[in-house]
């Protein structure tokens, strides 16, 4: 590669770096008060996911916030993590944490990708019933064929009382050629 074009390269990726903060900033978060229902529902609450003890800000200090797009008010927030540099051609895992600030009874989070990805599986995640201050974690399989910047989707619906709300999240994966 050239050294324009590497220069090229990584502008690009500053740029998409800064857009990714911006809209991180950009971010809009729920109402925090619990109501009566909510408070009932975090006493029943069990869920099928992996959770590890401790406050949902402990648990993911090591991840990034995903972006979100459209102005959503749903009040969750999901962060990711990837253990290791993405490489074209190999799997990697990708992990997500997702966390409320107010009780459900069922959050579903739902897959999408932009061309080039490939998931292990593709299956929407039903995480259950959730409270606040948890950290609800689920490990993500995927591959790439070829050196980028791609864009996973998470649409994450969340069921509560008679109110039922999405947020859409992005997460971009910068993938090298080796």
């Amino acid at each position: 590669m050239t050294s324009s074009a590497t220069l090229v390269t990584r502008s690009t990726i500053a740029c998409l770096a800064i857009c990714c903060a911006a809209l991180v900033l950009a971010a809009c978060s729920g109402n925090k008060s619990p109501t009566a229902s909510d408070q009932i529902a975090a006493k029943n609450a069990t869920t099928a996911v992996k959770q590890r003890p401790g406050n949902a800000a402990d648990l993911t200090a090591s991840m990034v916030q995903a972006a979100t797009s459209g102005k959503a008010t749903a009040p969750m927030q999901l962060k990711f993590e990837i253990a290791e540099r993405p490489i074209a051609g190999q799997t990697i895992d990708l992990s997500v944490a997702l966390m409320v600030t107010v009780a459900a009874q069922a959050v579903t989070l739902h897959l999408t990708d932009s061309p080039g990805i490939v998931f292990a599986d593709a299956a929407d995640r039903a995480i259950g019933a959730v409270v606040p201050d948890t950290a609800y974690r689920q490990d993500i399989k995927l591959s790439i064929a070829s050196e980028g910047v791609y864009f996973v989707g998470i649409t994450a619906s969340m069921a509560r009382d008679t109110l039922s709300e999405t947020r859409n999240f992005t997460i971009p994966i910068i993938v090298s050629a080796q």
